[in-house]
């Protein structure tokens, strides 16, 4: 039996996707500090997008401290972003240039 079948309340299947997107983002850590493929920068920007939104949709079933919130992890997202940017702008660069 999976943890989707046995999650009954709103806070169960918070915390499941809560902790898949956490999951995801740290899987890509190693990836994005040795900054060899684009693509791991790239999905761990993802799974800040989805972490947002899980937090985001299921905030009336969390008590999470004040630093966990939309605001934060946005704000984490957003220097994602602009790295994500940083490494198009590279390979366009190196690809049409």
């Amino acid at each position: 039996m999976s943890d989707k079948d046995r999650a009954v309340t709103l806070g169960e299947w918070a915390n499941m996707a809560i902790s898949k997107h956490t999951r995801k983002i740290f899987k890509y850590e190693a990836g994005v500090l040795e900054d060899k493929d684009p693509e791991d920068l790239h999905q761990m920007r993802v799974g800040m997008r989805r972490l947002r939104s899980a937090i985001a949709s299921f905030a009336v079933a969390l008590d999470l401290p004040k630093t966990v919130n939309e605001k934060n992890i946005a704000k984490i997202g957003r220097s994602l972003g602009t790295l994500r940017d940083l490494d198009v702008l590279l390979a366009a660069l190196k690809d049409n240039y």
